[in-house]
């Protein structure tokens, strides 16, 4: 019953962007613009199991991503788009972390960078002022700083803070050269 109300929000999300892309209306930036947005079954996934003695029933974990199909369809000139849902060889479907797929799809690609758009507003600069600044982006850890690199991170305020450092870590672990975590709303964004 879950699977099938993420399948259905999946779907609706889907279609909204895909006609948001496709918009070309005059006066504006995507004016004439042809951008094609395709996706697909990129990501192969395996259940997560029985943890502890809870059945995770349909949440899955990346088994592998299909690099060479995702090349296939950029060098196309269109722009992937990747759900949260991997599907075993066996063919069943599997609710996938976002931020694992990107994780993973940023490591597979040898991505240039990974940036999270997430609600979280920023992290803190000093984390025991209550006035203290948020900066909206992590700092560049380049292979092979990031374990230099992250003792002079912010320190998290907050699990989800923490649940996005370390797949930013993650990935420029595995060579991912820059990793960013910019607050969708309220001031402005800064990337470096």
């Amino acid at each position: 019953m879950a699977l099938d109300c993420a399948q259905e929000a999946a779907g609706q999300l889907r279609f909204e962007i895909e006609a948001a892309f496709s918009q070309g209306l005059p006066n504006t930036p995507m004016a004439r613009a042809t951008v094609r947005v395709i996706s697909g079954n990129f990501i192969t996934a395996r259940p997560v199991g029985i943890v502890d003695g809870v059945d995770f029933q349909h949440s899955g974990l990346v088994r592998k991503v299909d690099v060479a199909g995702i090349q296939r369809t950029l060098d196309f000139g269109a722009m992937v788009l990747l759900s949260p849902f991997g599907f075993s060889p066996t063919g069943e479907a599997f609710n996938l972390s976002m931020e694992e797929v990107a994780t993973r799809v940023a490591m597979a690609l040898q991505a240039d960078k990974l940036i999270f758009v997430t609600e979280i507003p920023g992290l803190r600069v000093r984390p025991a002022s209550p006035r203290a600044k948020t900066t909206p982006s992590t700092p560049n850890c380049r292979w092979p700083r990031p374990r230099r690199c992250w003792p002079r991170c912010p320190r998290p305020t907050s699990r989800r803070t923490a649940f996005y450092l370390q797949h930013c870590v993650k990935a420029c672990k595995a060579g991912v050269e820059r990793s960013h975590i910019l607050p969708f709303c309220g001031g402005r964004l800064a990337a470096a």
